[in-house]
């Protein structure tokens, strides 16, 4: 109702401002001004004037026009023409007009005049000329109040409520008759709609002009006005609530089925199946979606901060024989190891341990300083990747296109490697080269007999640089034979050293082996364990292998052999072989940290770098001395714990795989299945 309201007093406010603006228009003419300053008009000014305002006596709606010309005490009148002032009839108007101090103002008919008269007027009056505050004139412009009247019942003929139109405080035009006869014009128009109308609510607006439009609506009207309004809104909410309804059963009816299903894939439960569901099933699969992005992002940061660690995996693979270098897998480019060039060798360079660098930390960075000089120094060959082996060695892979000069290049770049090592770091390094088979290259077998040549040399001599061949790696001997009887020697079991000893002759030493076969798979098989030791930080005195291979060395026959192979395994396995006490901290310090954070999201390469030691040994110190890797004894510690919430809690299996530091909850059900050969839902079922 107040945009009514507006409508109707702007309606009414237009008319009033386009008589201020012919107001304005007219004596700004400069006919007009011609004859408002001289005492004495010509008659060619007065028709000069005359002709300029005939066009507006028949162009704008209003009464009359007047123009009150001081200077020569003349009037024009559009209705009755020119008169002197002393033919005015109405002399107090012109007395009031003169005095007025503004320079103008609306004048309006008193309450008398307007009651029962059609000829009522509205004067607006302004001062001559517009440019200076005290004039020598006016110009009047009179407005018919009736034509006032039908214009605002025009703009109002619509509303069916009570209205008044107000101009100045007093009323112009109101909607019914008893309105205008009970109107109080001593009061203001507030003060008389409080009394007409006590009981209604008004809606009012107001112009800058002064015009004040206003509707009078009672409460019982206003309510049927608000319930009119709501009946369409009702409608409209009714159907979009049936709507819904409608689109709700259909969604349940065609789509809910393949929904769950869908959960059920990502390893979330059926939302059917989930009693009490706070969410919908749309916010279940957003967050198991959720879940998973984040799930992948960390497996994408982590294998970018592992990146260093995935390339010493691979390449270790290489070393020891896992992958072969006619059968590289994609992973090994994707990792930026790529061989181009057709020939191989393997180095392995020892260090000493320097006595002047105290701790852990600064020998792994004094490793690191030494392991690139060297690897950037073989770079000059060609291709060269960088391992460390752990207890001071370190492997480099080169790939190269020399092979006639190959020899003495690698010479004259460890001797550049010795001096630099030693001007920086203070060490003297020791080299083993192993020259692989230019038609079929085997790192494993070169790595071998390079570590079986370093094994027993020494830095105190003149030479620091050995060289060997691929071709003199004779593999006879299962790996996984040297682990266990590596294991055994580690577990302190003479019983089962003699059983492995006897599967070694049964299977290795058959009757008719030759002496020279006998002694040759001997110090094989007592390098190789040894090697494994050395590798594992195991404390051992170094004559233990030197006095059995050389008893082995003087065996005459091959059944000889065996009791010299037995004595050197047993002396190990007596009072001289052991895990290092600092191989053991490492252990129990990883075992510590696991059974802490199992709930947290760990990795081997985070353990690792929380024990102190790199991810490859401790890995390799864990399996001898548990008989299982990190990995399976981190997924068998947690499926330990999440036991007794399947048993005692009714929590569901997402929220306990999550509970015990599984992300995701199908990696949970396989390792459970794995150790206990049933879900974590059957197993509830049968422990409760």
């Amino acid at each position: 109702m107040e945009a009514e309201a507006s409508r109707a007093a702007i309606s009414v406010q237009d008319i009033l401002n386009s008589v201020k603006s012919n107001t304005i228009l007219v004596g700004s003419l400069p006919s007009v001004s011609s004859v408002l300053n001289h005492p004495q008009p010509t008659i060619d000014q007065l028709s000069v004037m005359l002709k300029d305002l005939s066009s507006f006596n028949t162009m704008y709606n209003y009464q009359s026009m007047r123009i009150f010309f001081g200077a020569s005490q003349r009037i024009y009148d559009s209705e009755n023409g020119f008169y002197s002032f002393s033919d005015y009839i109405y002399q107090d108007f012109l007395t009031a007009v003169y005095e007025e101090q503004s320079y103008e103002r609306w004048i309006l008919p008193s309450p008398e005049e307007t009651q029962g008269q059609a000829s009522v007027l509205l004067t607006y009056a302004h001062r001559l000329p517009y440019s200076k505050p005290q004039g020598k004139g006016f110009i009047t412009f009179s407005l018919s109040i009736p034509y006032l009247k039908s214009n605002a019942a025009s703009s109002i003929c619509n509303i069916p409520y009570p209205a008044t139109v107000c101009f100045q405080g007093q009323l112009l035009w109101g909607s019914q008759d008893n309105i205008e006869k009970q109107w109080d014009y001593a009061k203001t128009p507030d003060a008389n709609a409080r009394i007409l109308f006590p009981h209604a609510r008004a809606f009012s607006y107001t112009t800058e002009g002064g015009i004040q439009a206003a509707f009078y609506i009672s409460t019982s009207q206003l309510c049927r006005l608000h319930l009119s309004a709501l009946g369409p809104l009702f409608s409209a909410w009714l159907v979009s609530m049936l709507f819904t309804l409608a689109f709700s059963f259909l969604f349940a009816l065609f789509m809910l089925r393949p929904m769950d299903a869908m959960m059920r894939k990502i390893g979330l439960p059926a939302y059917m199946e989930i009693p009490n569901a706070a969410l919908d099933e749309y916010s279940l699969l957003n967050d198991a979606l959720d879940n998973m992005a984040i799930q992948i992002k960390n497996i994408d940061s982590l294998m970018l901060e592992n990146k260093q660690l995935i390339h010493e995996r691979l390449l270790h693979d290489l070393l020891y024989g896992y992958v072969g270098l006619s059968r590289l897998s994609s992973q090994y480019a994707k990792n930026g190891i790529v061989f181009s060039l057709p020939y191989f060798c393997l180095a392995l360079m020892i260090l000493p341990k320097p006595e002047e660098v105290p701790g852990f930390a600064q020998l792994e960075q004094t490793h690191l300083l030494a392991r690139n000089n060297a690897a950037s120094a073989f770079s000059n060959l060609g291709i060269c990747y960088s391992l460390y082996l752990g207890n001071g060695q370190m492997a480099f892979i080169i790939n190269t296109g020399q092979w006639e000069h190959l020899r003495p290049e690698l010479l004259k770049i460890c001797v550049v490697i010795k001096t630099s090592l030693q001007e920086t770091l203070s060490l003297c390094p020791l080299f083993s080269i192993s020259l692989c088979s230019p038609d079929a290259p085997n790192l494993h077998q070169a790595l071998v007999q390079a570590q079986r040549i370093l094994l027993f040399s020494s830095g105190e001599t003149s030479d620091f640089v050995y060289f060997s061949r691929q071709q003199d790696y004779v593999p006879v001997i299962d790996p996984d034979f040297l682990l266990r009887i590596t294991q055994c020697i580690m577990d302190k079991d003479p019983a089962l050293l003699t059983d492995l000893s006897n599967h070694f002759e049964k299977q290795y030493l058959p009757r008719g082996t030759s002496p020279e076969e006998a002694r040759r798979l001997g110090a094989m098989l007592l390098c190789s364990v040894f090697v494994n030791l050395l590798e594992l930080n195991i404390e051992i005195k170094e004559n233990i292998l030197t006095n059995a291979l050389s008893k082995l060395e003087s065996v005459p026959t091959a059944e000889a052999c065996m009791p010299v192979i037995l004595s050197g395994l047993s002396c190990l396995t007596g009072d001289t072989a052991k895990i290092s006490g600092d191989a053991h901290s490492y252990i129990h310090k990883a075992m510590r940290y696991l059974e802490t954070h199992y709930s947290e999201s760990l990795s081997i390469p985070l353990i690792a770098s929380h024990t102190g030691v790199s991810a490859i040994y401790l890995n390799r110190i864990f399996k001898l001395s548990t008989g299982k890797t990190l990995s399976e004894y981190l997924n068998d510690y947690r499926i330990s714990q999440s036991l007794p919430m399947l048993e005692d809690t009714s929590e569901t299996i997402s929220s306990i795989s999550q509970a015990v530091g599984y992300s995701d909850v199908r990696s949970y059900i396989r390792f459970f299945k794995k150790f206990y050969g049933m879900t974590p839902s059957e197993y509830r079922k049968k422990h409760r």
